[in-house]
């Protein structure tokens, strides 16, 4: 139980570190935008990998709008590192087998899955609002394959059921507990 509760007080503090470290890189990522070394690796820091370099953009406004849609996915994934703050932080502590585990997990599994279906969403808001001051003609909002995620709603699923199990074996245990 020991390497259980090591690795998870690290995981821990890998998740708080993350938490605060996606919105700087938003943040920091919309200041630059446009400089070169940004716009060619712009999919490494957007959210579902959304490229923006061939399009053109203008203005801190534009910036700002963009990085306050960017802050929706990202917000989202915060979530789920809080949640997994909360979840590791439970398992450092040795509960393993908890009820408060199965609806962070299962909370988990629903932030997952609002990310996952908000990509097309994302990338036509995002591209939208990029080329927004661009000439007429030159606007566009564009949805592509890649942010429709079917992976992601398998795992969403797979998580749940995860739970589901992990809360049918808290019962059972609860059970087992009362039984003299």
């Amino acid at each position: 139980m020991s390497k259980v509760q090591f690795v998870s007080k690290c995981l821990k503090w890998i998740f708080g570190v993350v938490i605060f470290l996606l919105p700087t890189v938003q943040i920091v990522f919309w200041m630059f935008a446009e400089h070169d070394f940004i716009r060619e690796h712009d999919s490494g820091f957007l959210p579902y990998g959304v490229g923006l370099s061939e399009l053109i953009m203008l203005g801190m406004q534009t910036r700002f709008y963009c990085l306050l849609i960017s802050m929706i996915p990202t917000g989202l994934v915060m979530g789920i590192f809080v949640f997994l703050f909360q979840l590791f932080s439970q398992y450092a502590k040795g509960n393993i087998f908890d009820a408060i585990n199965i609806s962070l997990i299962k909370k988990i599994a629903y932030l997952l899955l609002a990310r996952t279906l908000i990509g097309p969403l994302y990338e036509a808001f995002i591209t939208g609002v990029w080329t927004l001051n661009n000439p007429a003609g030159e606007r566009m909002s564009r949805i592509s394959s890649q942010t429709l995620n079917l992976t992601g709603v398998i795992t969403v699923l797979v998580i749940l059921v995860v739970a589901w199990v992990m809360a049918h074996g808290h019962k059972l245990q609860q059970e087992q507990e009362l039984t003299v």
